[in-house]
């Protein structure tokens, strides 16, 4: 091979590596970029459900909160007026019955219609353990339930510190009071005991000294109690932003729902739909450790977060990506039937010369021997210039292919 060749197959070659190295950095970037595209979308996407989770905390903490105050307000209208009308000295004296307890906790709470499912009402006295009952028939095992769980609630929830205290009459005869209601006098507990979900509410009255004393309530079904209030509270207060609602009612865009411990639902509000955006509280200890969940409809999505929930955008950088990659390939066949027309036309150029040196020796050959009178006869003249008229048309012909085939290069090149 002639060195000439040799020189251009190894300038070809690095050029060629070169084309390719670029094509493939060009599709790795179009990767990376698609990725950064892929995550900035997942990131605005996660960013925007958080957002939706962080409203449906605000409206779990406002529902918690009203819950609370409304279990209590119940609680203190249905029992405090009637533990005013207590006997002055000794609580333990004239106490009152459940069943004048129970007609003025009914006549109180006709608001909400809290107290029309209760079963039965009871007064429990710590200091012997008696339960006093009206209403429902209790069976013996119903009585020892309510009596453990009263006992063991006020040793498990006792507050530690100073109670806020209010009193009324005279305890003892040392001082001018009788009872004393604190802050965490007014419990709801919740539990499966005989065979059904029960609730428990009461008020626990103490002595000066902070002693329990009795305990005033009822028994109920936690789903017919909580019912009333917690409905009240989804339909009346605002439970989100009026900014961020729009226009839109609480429980069109809101989805409450509240369990007891053991997970049985003791309410939910009418709407209903998958919780993909909810947060969950508690009520707490006093008030039967009730668990909140509520949830944010996720067709209002849109609504609730500016400029709304971002679409995903996979499909599309897929198809960039399957895009880039064809034109890669494209790119990488061209290149290669280049390096082939290459091969070609060197080859071609090699033959052409070969072919070209034959008749030109021939000529040249003839041409010297006609030129120094080295021929012997007319004939061998003759013959010798019939041989280069041959080779003149050989060399004519190969010189029209060799032109052809620049034209018909040319006019490819213009295609491309």
């Amino acid at each position: 091979m002639p060195i000439s060749k040799i020189r251009r197959s190894l300038r070809a070659q690095p050029r060629s590596a070169i084309t390719l190295a670029l094509l493939l950095f060009a599709l790795v970037l179009t990767a990376l970029l698609a990725r950064q595209a892929h995550l900035a979308a997942t990131s605005h996407r996660k960013t925007a459900e958080q957002a939706l989770k962080d409203y449906a905390s605000l409206a779990a903490w406002e529902f918690t909160r009203h819950a609370r105050a409304d279990i209590q307000a119940t609680l203190m209208s249905a029992f405090v007026p009637s533990l005013l009308r207590l006997p002055q000295g000794d609580p333990t004296k004239g106490k009152l019955v459940p069943s004048d307890l129970a007609e003025s906790a009914i006549r109180r709470t006709q608001f909400c219609a809290c107290m029309d499912s209760a079963r039965f009402f009871f007064r429990f006295e710590f200091a012997d353990s008696s339960l006093a009952t009206t209403g429902f028939p209790v069976t013996t095992e119903l009585a020892a339930w309510v009596r453990d769980t009263i006992r063991g609630h006020y040793t498990a929830t006792e507050i530690a510190g100073e109670p806020v205290r209010t009193v009324y009459g005279s305890v003892d005869g040392r001082t001018d009071m009788s009872i004393v209601l604190t802050n965490d006098a007014y419990i709801t507990i919740v539990a499966r005991a005989a065979g059904a979900l029960r609730m428990l509410g009461y008020v626990l009255t103490r002595d000066y000294e902070g002693r329990p004393v009795a305990a005033y309530g009822f028994e109920t079904d936690p789903a017919h109690f909580t019912r009333p209030v917690f409905g009240e509270i989804v339909a009346r207060q605002v439970l989100l932003p009026p900014s961020l609602l729009r226009g839109l009612r609480s429980d069109s865009v809101l989805w409450v729902a509240v369990h007891d411990p053991a997970g049985d639902e003791v309410y939910h509000s009418s709407a209903r739909f998958t919780p993909r955006y909810a947060w969950e509280d508690t009520l707490g200890a006093r008030f039967g450790n009730l668990h909140v969940r509520v949830a944010i409809r996720p067709e209002l999505a849109d609504q609730l977060v500016v400029g709304g929930l971002p679409r995903s955008r996979m499909p599309m950088l897929i198809a960039l990506f399957t895009l880039t990659s064809g034109l890669l390939l494209i790119a990488l066949v061209n290149l290669r039937r280049q390096q082939e027309l290459a091969r070609l036309r060197t080859d071609f150029v090699s033959s052409v010369s070969h072919e070209l040196r034959t008749p030109l020796a021939q000529v040249r050959l003839f041409a010297e021997l006609l030129s120094m009178g080295k021929l012997r006869s007319d004939e061998e003249r003759r013959r010798s210039a019939r041989i280069i008229d041959q080779e003149a048309r050989r060399l004519t012909y190969l010189v029209e292919n060799v032109l052809n085939f620049a034209r018909s290069e040319r006019r490819a090149n213009r295609l491309r």
